[in-house]
């Protein structure tokens, strides 16, 4: 197993008690590696509340509100070659999306870790193609790591 690809993250304190944060980010780091095994930069996380991520979408994305996750590539400017970029997790809106969906957190938070990374790495979903490709990586990924499809039931009503 490649363990190229090195996720660094840090938990603000206050949330996240009920998901063993290095255990999801290892897990993810594990299986992105062996898909990726070119991708040897790190990877900084964020595992923070839904004002922290509120904030960040208003101001680089100019939305309102939260979102589950944020991603943001290294820019370019001289770490692009040892730096991947950041990914932003907002605890309270993945807790009640785990809730809605009846999956664990973990799990969740998981699949929305690897959604991150895969942005970081030129995934996209803002055409139905890319959407398919993404889709079909987050699956493969899973599903490796014993998760189940998280995009199964959203087929199924196709």
């Amino acid at each position: 197993m490649s363990e190229n690809l090195l996720i660094e993250y840090r938990v603000n304190p206050g949330s996240w008690e009920d998901v063993d944060c290095g255990a999801v980010s290892k897990s993810c780091a594990n299986v992105l590696g062996t898909e990726f095994p070119d991708a040897s930069w790190p990877v900084s996380v964020l595992y923070a509340e839904d004002a922290i991520i509120a904030e960040l979408n208003q101001k680089f994305r100019k939305r309102q509100g939260p979102t589950n996750v944020l991603s943001f590539p290294s820019d370019g400017a001289g770490f692009c070659d040892v730096f991947l970029g950041d990914v932003i997790l907002a605890y309270e809106t993945c807790k009640r999306e785990a809730e809605q969906a009846a999956k664990t957190i973990s799990d969740h938070t998981t699949h929305l870790l690897i959604h991150g990374v895969l942005h970081l790495l030129g995934f996209s979903h803002e055409k139905d193609e890319e959407a398919i490709r993404m889709e079909a990586m987050e699956t493969k990924l899973l599903m490796s790591i014993g998760i189940t499809d998280p995009h199964k039931e959203i087929h199924e009503n196709l």
